[in-house]
C-alpha cells in the first residue's frame, strides 16, 4: 500500500515541476512568443519566404491577444525587407471557432504600422517579390479568415502601383 502512495505521490509531484517548468518557460522565459512565431512561419513560409516575429504576447487566451513589435520581413539572398511592422496588434476572437479551424475575428486593432503593398496590372494587392515556391504535393493552402471590425491608427501603408506605359503619337 505504501509503495502505490508514493508512487502516486511521485507522480504528483513531477506534474507539479512540469507545470511550473511549462509556465516559466511560455512566460517568463518569452516560449509563448516563440511557439506563436514558429507557429506563423510553418504556416506561411510553406508558400512564401516570410519570416514572422513577435516581441511579446499579452492579454487572455480564451479571447483577446495582444502582440507587442510584430514583424513580418521577405527574407532573400539579399537578407531581405521589412513588409510588415506593428507597434502592437489586438485581436478578439472565439477560442472554440480557431481551434476548429475558423479564423473568424471580431476586432482587430492595428497601433503604428508600416505596410508595404504592390498593386498588379490586375489590380490585385499583394507583397513584393515574393514569388511563390516551387508548388508540391504536401503544401496546404493559406486558410481563410474573417475580420468585422479593423482599426489601423498611426498607419503608414506604401503601395507601389505598376507602371503601365501610355502610348505616344508623334
Amino acid at each position: 500500500m505504501r509503495r502505490w502512495l508514493k508512487l502516486l505521490l511521485g507522480i504528483i509531484i513531477f506534474a507539479v515541476l512540469a507545470a511550473i517548468a511549462g509556465y516559466i518557460y511560455l512566460f517568463p522565459m518569452g516560449g509563448l512568443e516563440k511557439v506563436a512565431a514558429n507557429r506563423l512561419n510553418a504556416l506561411l513560409g510553406d508558400k512564401y519566404p516570410f519570416e514572422v516575429t513577435i516581441g511579446n504576447i499579452g492579454g487572455s487566451v480564451l479571447d483577446r491577444l495582444t502582440l507587442d513589435t510584430v514583424v513580418v520581413r521577405f527574407a532573400d539572398s539579399l537578407g531581405g525587407r521589412q513588409l510588415f511592422w506593428a507597434r502592437q496588434i489586438s485581436a478578439s476572437y472565439n477560442l472554440r471557432g480557431l481551434i476548429e479551424g475558423e479564423y473568424y475575428f471580431s476586432a482587430v486593432s492595428l497601433d503604428s504600422v508600416y505596410l508595404l503593398l504592390v498593386q498588379d496590372t490586375a489590380g490585385r494587392f499583394g507583397f513584393p517579390a515574393t514569388p511563390e515556391k516551387a508548388p508540391t504535393d504536401s503544401v496546404a493552402p493559406l486558410p481563410d479568415f474573417r475580420v468585422d471590425h479593423l482599426l489601423m491608427s498611426n498607419s503608414d501603408v506604401t503601395l507601389i502601383r505598376p507602371v503601365i506605359p501610355s502610348a505616344c503619337t508623334t
